[in-house]
């Protein structure tokens, strides 16, 4: 993605197990394969102007990965992959137990945090449509066994929750500390992120509760009006969430949008 040369999965490789103190290329553990690795960390390439050449160590993964996700020029393919990775927790947990660490793992967690969901909503109607992301979105939202990509991710946000913080606009790190602050449940992210293009998906899961509250008593639904997302609010009461009285006296309380007052 850093550039129209290509790069051998030899380097890419290379990149991710190259230890920064001393740049030696550590062995590849066994249960990973190549093809995983280049598929999470085909991004992780920066150019280095000073050297004019690509700079392969983990530092410059994070660094590109904030510079490309804050700049917007990330485009569908970096959220695609971040939720390919997230999916796969077995292989996650695998990753992350090697000694040391794969490293790739981190940043990705930390960088899709407070950004993959943001891309999914600002494709707006497009991002329900396309139906190879609500596939994925799917697998990834979908419990499997003990739990779910999101259930995983959500875990490990809390974990690198300080330099997660540190990657947000005020405003999204409102949002994203009522996330955390609520049940690892997807509605919560829905109403505080005003995601209605995966509203859909998440209503064939029945065991997810869209009435389900935090510790403040707030429900997806309270937190859509608390942030001022018009459309998700609409959309949850279309799927005929339940409306409690301090929910319509919030979005009375709110009053910069009245639609959210004539919706409910």
């Amino acid at each position: 993605m850093a550039s129209p040369v290509r790069v051998s999965s030899q380097l890419i490789i290379a990149a991710v197990f190259q230890d920064e103190d001393n740049g030696k290329i550590q062995l590849l553990p066994k249960d990973v394969t190549n093809e995983y690795i280049i598929k999470a960390c085909s991004c992780f390439l920066l150019y280095d102007q000073r050297t004019d050449a690509f700079d392969f160590s983990h530092r410059s993964a994070w660094k590109y990965l904030k510079t490309q996700f804050s700049a917007e020029t990330c485009n569908l393919y970096l959220a695609r992959l971040s939720l390919k990775i997230l999916r796969k927790t077995q292989k996650c947990d695998k990753a992350i137990a090697q000694k040391p660490p794969f490293d790739c793992i981190r940043p990705i967690v930390i960088h899709s945090a407070g950004f993959w969901f943001l891309y999914v909503r600002s494709l707006g109607n497009k991002a329900a449509d396309d139906s190879q992301l609500q596939d994925l979105l799917r697998e990834f939202l979908q419990p499997r066994g003990t739990q779910s990509g999101y259930g995983w991710w959500y875990k490990k946000c809390h974990q690198f929750g300080t330099e997660i913080m540190q990657e947000l606009d005020m405003h999204h790190r409102y949002a994203f500390s009522d996330v955390l602050s609520s049940p690892p449940s997807p509605w919560f992210l829905v109403g505080a992120f005003g995601l209605s293009s995966i509203i859909e998906t998440l209503t064939k899961q029945p065991e997810l509760d869209v009435n389900g509250v935090n510790e403040a008593d707030e429900t997806g639904f309270s937190l859509a009006i608390k942030h001022h997302h018009v459309r998700t609010t609409q959309a949850l009461l279309h799927r005929r969430v339940h409306v409690r009285p301090r929910d319509f006296s919030k979005a009375l309380q709110v009053g910069e949008d009245m639609n959210i007052v004539l919706s409910i």
